[in-house]
């Protein structure tokens, strides 16, 4: 898939179309302080889809040294991360990459830490190439033991479920500024994706060489957790 002709998000609209999810600004700042947390003296982080720039934008601007090496299939969505780094306190400490994890060289030793926010959702739940295990097994290998990984998706156990939430979610983001007919379109984009219940998330995750999934923030269908590279 060529994700430049066929962006999931419009890219120009990128940041203002994340205002739809409940409570974003606390996802990517919780991402920074469990960071600062585990890694005081800072370290090198493995941000896999990095277009946008959120993560980048966060840890350039950290109290911590992160180095931090971002891929993404988008060079559109580079450039946004690109801008970001660049208006930072210490743009050196990203290196931005054209790609996916399988391009990525790791460290000696490998990463310190990872994230994977809101990318996995978009996969296929299966073993091919482009599937959710592969995805996660490659950011494994290319980890440290005990390395830690933030992990975000968009997970629900039923069709019930999502149907349940879906008028709040449209209303959110309705009340967040955004057009209330795109919100209704990105619903029904979400119901077509292969989402995974939070269960499934926590096997795959496990069954990818990560330990200990724990739950640290959900609002909604969004879900976030950390793990550490077994």
């Amino acid at each position: 898939m060529d994700y430049d002709k066929e962006p999931p998000v419009e890219v120009s609209r990128y940041r203002e179309m994340q205002k739809a999810l409940p409570g974003v600004e606390a996802l990517y700042r919780l991402m920074l302080a469990q960071f600062e947390s585990a890694l005081p003296d800072g370290g090198h982080v493995l941000v896999v889809g990095a277009g946008g720039g959120r993560e980048v934008e966060a840890l350039c601007n950290s109290e911590r040294l992160f180095r931090h090496t971002g891929v993404d299939p988008s060079d559109d969505m580079l450039e946004i991360a690109r801008w970001y780094a660049n208006q930072s306190a210490r743009p050196d400490d990203a290196i931005l990459v054209r790609g996916t994890t399988a391009d990525i060289e790791p460290p000696e030793g490998g990463f310190d830490a990872a994230t994977s926010l809101l990318v996995m959702h978009f996969l296929p739940d299966d073993d091919c190439e482009n599937g959710k295990s592969t995805y996660l097994r490659e950011i494994r290998d290319r980890l440290k033991p005990g390395a830690l990984l933030v992990h975000a998706d968009i997970s629900f156990k039923t069709d019930k479920e999502f149907a349940s939430l879906s008028p709040v979610f449209q209303r959110h983001a309705v009340l967040a500024g955004l057009d209330g007919e795109q919100m209704t379109a990105g619903a029904e984009m979400i119901a077509s994706l292969p989402i995974i219940s939070p269960v499934r998330t926590e096997t795959l995750l496990e069954e990818s060489g990560f330990a200990n999934p724990q739950l640290f923030f959900k609002t909604l269908w969004y879900h976030a957790w950390i793990a550490r590279a077994g």
